[in-house]
């Protein structure tokens, strides 16, 4: 994989972890 992949997938996972986050908080 190229690294603008692996960075759309890192923004992706973060913002996941986000929505969960404030969904359990």
């Amino acid at each position: 994989m190229d690294n603008t992949t692996v960075s759309c997938l890192a923004l992706v996972v973060e913002v996941e972890v986000t929505l969960l986050a404030r969904n359990v908080g």
